[in-house]
C-alpha cells in the first residue's frame, strides 16, 4: 500500500526538477539573445565605440619659435643713431658689446627658391663685437625693420646672406639681415635691441637716401 503513493511522489518531484531546469536554460538563452541583439544594433547604426583621445603634441616649429619679431615696438624711448654709428649695449653699468649698422640698401639678391615674390628686398649690413670675455651673438632676433613709420616688415633670407656668428672680445663679426618691403617704401628704420635685457638700451637707426637695386 505504501509503495503505491511513493512512486507518484517521485514522478512529481522529477517532473518539477525538469521544469525548473528548462526555465533556467530559457532565461540564459534570452539574456544571450538580448546581448547579441544590442551589439548587432549598435554595429548596424554606425555608432563608434568611445575611445580615449590621444593628447596632441605641439611642434615648436609650427608655433614660429625662433622667428624674427614683427610687432611694432615703442620707439619713444629709443636712442636715435645714424648708419655707421656704434650702438653700445650695457647692463648694470658694464658695457657688454657694440653693434654698428654699416649699410642699409635695396638689393636684387633673392632666396634660392623665391616663393614669397617680394615687391622689394632691403638688406642691412652690420658688425658687432664683445667688450668683455663673454662671447656675443647678434642675429635677426635683435632687429625690427620699420617702413614709413607704420609697418614692421617680415624677415627675408637671401641665398648668399652673410649669417651671424659668435663674436669674441676684440674680434668683430660682420653679418646681414634682409627684409621683404613694399614697393612704396620711402623711409626705413631699424629698431635694435638686446632681447636678453628688456631694461637696457634700444636704438633706432634711420636710413638716409636709399639706393635702389
Amino acid at each position: 500500500m505504501k509503495k503505491r503513493w511513493i512512486h507518484p511522489l517521485i514522478a512529481a518531484f522529477c517532473l518539477s526538477a525538469l521544469v525548473m531546469s528548462g526555465c533556467s536554460d530559457g532565461n540564459t538563452e534570452t539574456e544571450s539573445s538580448v546581448s547579441s541583439s544590442s551589439a548587432s544594433s549598435a554595429a548596424s547604426s554606425g555608432t563608434p565605440t568611445p575611445t580615449e583621445e590621444p593628447t596632441p603634441t605641439v611642434d615648436p616649429s609650427a608655433m614660429g619659435e625662433g622667428a624674427a619679431p614683427t610687432d611694432m615696438p615703442d620707439t619713444d624711448g629709443a636712442i636715435q643713431a645714424a648708419v655707421g654709428e656704434a650702438c653700445t649695449f650695457s647692463q648694470d653699468g658694464q658695457e657688454l658689446y657694440t653693434v654698428t649698422i654699416t649699410d642699409i640698401s635695396f638689393t636684387d639678391r633673392r632666396a634660392v627658391v623665391d616663393t614669397e615674390e617680394p615687391e622689394q628686398v632691403l638688406v642691412a649690413t652690420y658688425t658687432y663685437q664683445s667688450l668683455t670675455d663673454d662671447p656675443v651673438l647678434v642675429d635677426d632676433m635683435s632687429f625690427r625693420c620699420i617702413v614709413n613709420d607704420t609697418d614692421v616688415c617680415t624677415a627675408y633670407y637671401l641665398a648668399d646672406q652673410i649669417v651671424a656668428d659668435v663674436a669674441g672680445k676684440d674680434a668683430p663679426v660682420t653679418a646681414e639681415v634682409a627684409y621683404s618691403v613694399p614697393a612704396d617704401t620711402q623711409k626705413v628704420s631699424l629698431y635694435l635691441t638686446n632681447n636678453s635685457n628688456p631694461e637696457g638700451e634700444n636704438y633706432l637707426i634711420t636710413a638716409g637716401d636709399l639706393q635702389q637695386s
